[in-house]
């Protein structure tokens, strides 16, 4: 009885901490943003994640132990993302959908960075509406 008892409380003191470690096995990258164009590579399975997330495309390369690995993602270009995908896992960019097969220019920069543009002033907004 009293080796049952001491069974099950290791096991209840035990269970929460084997639960939260599976928990973090081959999670998605954080991202600070709900739809944003981003690029992510783990280092150490060699996984890869990228595109528009939240709407799509989006392209996933899962690397050797991906299954077990705690991922430690990393922010990379687009072309960096594109170079490991040939490199890593012998992708053919020319087969993908033209968002991928295309070397398009790069997202417009976050709002946050855009503080630094001039803004319009009445005195502009006048000279718009004259004929």
């Amino acid at each position: 009885m009293r080796r049952d008892r001491l069974f099950i409380l290791t096991t209840v003191a035990i269970a929460p901490f084997l639960c939260s470690c599976a928990s973090k096995l081959d999670r998605p990258p954080e991202l600070d943003y709900i739809i944003g164009q981003g690029y992510h590579y783990c280092e150490k399975c060699g996984s890869l994640q990228g595109g528009i997330y939240g709407k799509g495309p989006t392209r996933r390369f899962a690397g050797a132990g991906k299954e077990s690995c705690i991922h430690e993602w990393q922010e990379i270009t687009r072309e960096r993302f594109k170079q490991l995908g040939t490199e890593l896992h012998d992708c053919d960019w020319s087969q993908e959908i033209p968002f991928f097969r295309d070397d398009r220019p790069q997202a417009p920069p976050p709002l946050e960075q855009m503080h630094d543009l001039p803004l319009m002033t009445p005195e502009d907004s006048y000279e718009l509406e004259q004929p």
